[in-house]
């Protein structure tokens, strides 16, 4: 258990520091050794909350388990004000509903009190994929069923600027090629001008961002990073994400039959997340061997099916 002291001093886990590090540089040392304390000291006093402990896993934000009122919760505090400013959105549109509830949240200092999801596991750890797929496709109902506010980013500009991130990661020599980025980029603009949705987005619509809670009698979404456009991204996110492309085609198909989303356009956004993910995961040191293997059999096996749309 990685504890808080009494003036704030939070010493966060060496993984999530990494991955902190890893996408700000120097300005996460800097927030984490300066702002941090601050922030969560003030935090502590002004919700009136115990800081139980740093919780590992998280690659955007430091994540702390906290109390309130003997109420178990979450404190989630960004060093990015962007992405902070993007998550909090979410949060107003879904919270309560198909997201856990938001107790409070502070932004000037980036900072989100959400209650906390018991018993929480989520739906990687779901080993039969039409049961955790089916659960996964009526969550996403939910969520895009909420029109979406006028300021939510687009999806293209959303995608257009992971592939930026992924053109730089595979210039640097990641297992994630140049030519596959093309090959994205290519596939992604074929969707977007062949696009006439424009849904509410999760945005990052991952099996561990789906949580089931004893409380609400359902799964829930949680880590939103919302957008708005086609509504086959998040289910082709999902349907690569569980098993990094082994359940794909099996995926997809509980998402056609329950959703009524096109198979080809998912099949499309899974290319485009998988290209754009295993660039990612791998330059941050995240993918393991068999997730490597799995995610570039997938990568060679969609290149095949979305050929078309890229000439």
């Amino acid at each position: 258990m990685i504890t808080a002291t009494h003036n704030g001093h939070v010493e966060l886990p060496a993984s999530v520091v990494s991955a902190l590090s890893g996408r700000l540089g120097e300005r996460a040392q800097q927030w984490i050794a300066r702002d941090l304390p601050q922030i969560v000291q003030s935090c502590r006093s002004t919700w009136n909350l115990d800081i139980v402990e740093a919780l590992s896993g998280g690659a955007t934000a430091a994540v702390l388990s906290v109390r309130r009122n003997n109420r178990p919760c979450i404190l989630k505090l960004h060093p990015d004000p962007d992405l902070f400013d993007v998550e909090i959105r979410g949060w107003r549109l879904w919270a309560g509903r198909c997201m856990p509830d938001l107790i409070a949240s502070d932004t000037e200092l980036k900072a989100l009190l959400q209650e906390r999801v018991e018993p929480g596991r989520n739906l990687v750890s779901m080993p039969e994929q039409n049961t955790a797929a089916s659960a996964a496709a009526e969550v996403l109902a939910d969520l895009h069923a909420t029109v979406a506010p006028p300021d939510f980013t687009s999806l293209a500009e959303r995608i257009f600027r992971w592939l930026q991130r992924t053109e730089r990661l595979a210039a640097q020599g990641t297992i994630v090629t140049p030519n596959m980025v093309r090959q994205a980029r290519q596939v992604a603009q074929a969707l977007l001008d062949d696009c006439a949705q424009d849904s509410s987005l999760h945005g990052d619509f991952y099996p561990d961002n789906v949580l089931w809670s004893d409380r609400h009698c359902r799964w829930l979404a949680i880590d939103p990073e919302p957008c708005r456009g086609d509504p086959a991204f998040d289910a082709a996110t999902w349907s690569y994400a569980y098993g990094r492309g082994t359940h794909l085609e099996a995926n997809i198909e509980v998402f056609a039959t329950r959703l009524h989303l096109p198979g080809e356009r998912m099949q499309g956004w899974a290319f485009v997340v998988a290209v754009t993910n295993l660039a990612l995961r791998t330059a941050y040191g995240h993918a393991g061997t068999q997730e490597i293997t799995s995610g570039l059999a997938a990568i060679g096996r969609m290149l095949s099916q979305v050929r078309p749309a890229i000439g």
